[in-house]
């Protein structure tokens, strides 16, 4: 593929709302970002597809890192509502 993803699988949906999924694998973020420039300007911009929504998802055992951090941030914040 042109931005190094992978296609990994595709499914049309019977539900009337969204007509189809594809899943794919990108090497990081910046990818998905150029595959959403892409999108915007030629797929959707031919007027052949309405809509296309890009949802990034992890690995369970690659978002562990994630939330770690996540964590480690909430204990190191502190909050306080305006006018304290």
């Amino acid at each position: 593929m042109l931005l190094g993803g992978k296609l990994i699988d595709y499914y049309f949906l019977l539900n009337g709302e969204i007509d189809f999924i594809i899943v794919s694998e990108f090497p990081d973020d910046q990818n998905v970002n150029e595959l959403s420039l892409i999108d915007a300007l030629l797929v959707r911009g031919s007027g052949a597809i309405e809509s296309i929504t890009t949802l990034p998802a992890l690995r369970a055992a690659d978002a562990v890192p994630l939330f770690e951090r996540a964590k480690a941030l909430q204990e190191a914040a502190t909050y306080s509502k305006p006018g304290d």
